[in-house]
């Protein structure tokens, strides 16, 4: 996990606290720490650790239905994406 990524979490969560964040890397949307272990649980997905954090996320494609299962189970979303610094 880079640290512009890492960056760009954190300035996202503290721009949305009290929602879940969603944040797109790639392909994938990805959620972290205690926001991991909600949709692990209401979206019946796998959760794991990487580099020390706890981490879930599912492709792109089920974002539509993962949010709406999400909002319907009474939590706030924010997606977000990661944008890359461009190399000089």
């Amino acid at each position: 996990m880079s640290r512009g990524f890492l960056k760009q979490y954190q300035d996202a969560k503290k721009e949305y606290p009290d929602s879940l964040l969603l944040f797109r890397m790639g392909d994938f949307y990805e959620a972290f720490d205690a926001d991991a272990e909600i949709v692990a649980e209401v979206l019946n997905l796998a959760i794991t650790k990487r580099n020390g954090l706890l981490m879930t996320g599912f492709p792109q494609i089920h974002l539509d239905s993962y949010l709406k299962k999400l909002v319907a189970a009474g939590y706030r979303v924010a997606v977000a994406e990661f944008v890359p610094k461009e190399s000089k």
